[in-house]
């Protein structure tokens, strides 16, 4: 039996016609529904539109988890394998929920974790406030103590370094870990084994590829008994992100969102048949699935550029925003993107439709981190501008507010960290997470801070900033016990 799909959300602002939620290829009685979340539910992603071909790993590492053991999943260096994808499945299956009947805590890593946050964040699920553990030890010990006998998934996705996740080994006798990472050496120190996840199966791929593009599928079955599919998989190697990139360029026209496209142009850019001929041509030759991949991308962006060019400048500016495991909503998107109006929301919804932008149930979005790293090659200093005073603007709203502030805060961070060093606005950031960075007792990261905004004051001679800022380093090391040290800074101010 398979998932009935819900019906999508026509009230979203970017509706997509063929987004269907619940059309995973497994039974419902294998993977929990939004209303059977368990006690604890921090951070997990949603469960993907369309997942395929896992089933063997998928019952393979659910008894592993369930057994006690920590899991850990890598691919040796290849992006858009699966790794998060496949945790996600394991995170919402049942027999795995069944076990852990407490629940899930979920924290994405990436390149610069932020595991201050993420132990508050668990904290916080479980009733415990950290903001005086001036330290990541103190802060995880805390964790581990409210853990204590309860029954956890804890999930650590997309560790870049051991040592980042050995932090949040946090669970006790009747928790599982399980960790997603790229690093086949950092999976096998930190579970004693590294699951190293493959490709997709060729018939599991063209069933994923029959279900994003449907069309082109079954012209090509008719005209040329598949050939020119079952190529195009084997071109872009079987990887699941790869194939739902040629899966979104096939469809093209499927919602018929061609308002730019000339007439002349809109037969070619809608005929599944000479778009299968396209991709051929242009995948035929590539080499290797890191190459494969960046070519498919390649094909995906060229392709989206005949019918909207407003499509691939929003893309190119979207690569302001920091990649997953950050998300941001629709209304960064547009402010950062100029993607206002119903051609700005048309631009977003071909990006989501063509899989280039992810779009989560919340209706939540978020850029790949391969593709976020293509974005970024042609993101103008503009984009970057505007990314920064969004979310600056987000911020200064309702300095009070550090729950929504927490949420915005990957991106907070990733604007402050693009940020010039001597740039004024350096200051700005310091001024505007007085109130949250003390509360959420982040005080390493509060001086850290600081020192660059002093440094920039300095260099722009800006003796009442520079009062203000010594006066909070006074502050900073008055809340940490240095009496001594506050003092001194205070005098200076």
């Amino acid at each position: 039996m398979t998932a009935e799909p819900q019906s999508p959300n026509t009230q979203s602002p970017i509706y997509q016609p063929n987004w269907q939620v619940g059309t995973v290829n497994q039974s419902v009685n294998n993977y929990i529904l939004p209303a059977e979340r368990p006690p604890l539910w921090i951070d997990v992603p949603s469960m993907p539109a369309n997942f395929v071909g896992r089933e063997a790993i998928v019952a393979e590492l659910a008894a592993r988890l369930t057994a006690g053991g920590s899991v850990a999943l890598s691919a040796e260096g290849k992006p858009g394998v699966g790794k998060t994808t496949l945790a996600v499945a394991l995170a919402h299956h049942r027999e795995v929920l069944a076990h852990f009947s407490d629940g899930v805590l979920w924290a994405g890593l990436g390149t610069q974790p932020d595991l201050p946050s993420r132990l508050a964040r668990w904290a916080d699920a479980l009733g415990v406030d950290v903001s005086d553990r001036l330290t990541v030890e103190a802060r995880a010990q805390a964790v581990r103590d409210a853990i204590g006998h309860k029954k956890l998934l804890l999930v650590i996705d997309d560790a870049w370094q051991l040592e980042a996740a050995e932090h949040l080994r946090v669970g006790g006798p009747n928790c599982a870990h399980l960790l997603t990472s790229r690093d086949q050496r950092l999976a096998f120190a930190f579970a004693g084994r590294s699951q190293r996840v493959e490709e997709l199966a060729p018939a599991d791929a063209l069933e994923l590829l029959r279900r994003l593009a449907p069309k082109a599928v079954a012209v090509d079955e008719a005209e040329s008994a598949g050939l020119l599919a079952a190529g195009l998989l084997a071109a872009v190697g079987y990887l699941p992100l790869a194939v739902e990139l040629l899966g979104g360029y096939l469809a093209a026209g499927a919602s018929a969102r061609f308002a730019q496209a000339s007439r002349s142009a809109l037969a070619d850019l809608t005929d599944p048949a000479r778009r299968l001929v396209l991709a051929t041509r242009r995948l035929g030759d590539v080499s290797g699935k890191r190459e494969s991949l960046q070519e498919t991308i390649a094909l995906s962006i060229d392709g989206l550029a005949e019918e909207s060019p407003a499509a691939v400048d929003a893309f190119y500016r979207l690569g302001a925003f920091a990649p997953k495991p950050a998300s941001f909503d629709l209304a960064a998107a547009q402010a950062v993107a100029e993607c206002d109006g119903d051609t700005g929301a048309d631009a977003l919804a071909l990006l989501i439709e063509r899989n280039l932008l992810e779009q989560d149930t919340d209706e939540s979005l978020a850029l790949h981190q391969t593709l976020a790293d293509v974005a970024r090659t042609r993101t103008p200093a503009q984009a970057v501008t505007r990314h920064r005073a969004h979310y600056l603007a987000q911020v200064n709203a309702d300095l009070d507010d550090w729950q929504t502030i927490e949420t915005l805060y990957p991106q907070i961070q990733h604007a402050w960290q693009h940020t010039p060093s001597n740039d004024p606005a350096t200051v700005e950031f310091v001024d505007s997470l007085f109130t949250y960075l003390p509360r959420r007792g982040l005080w390493e990261e509060y001086l850290n801070w600081l020192a660059v905004a002093l440094a920039a004051i300095e260099q722009n001679e800006d003796s009442k900033s520079q009062a203000r800022m010594l006066t909070n380093y006074g502050f900073v090391y008055d809340a940490l016990g240095e009496k001594e040290k506050a003092l001194g800074y205070y005098a200076e101010a």
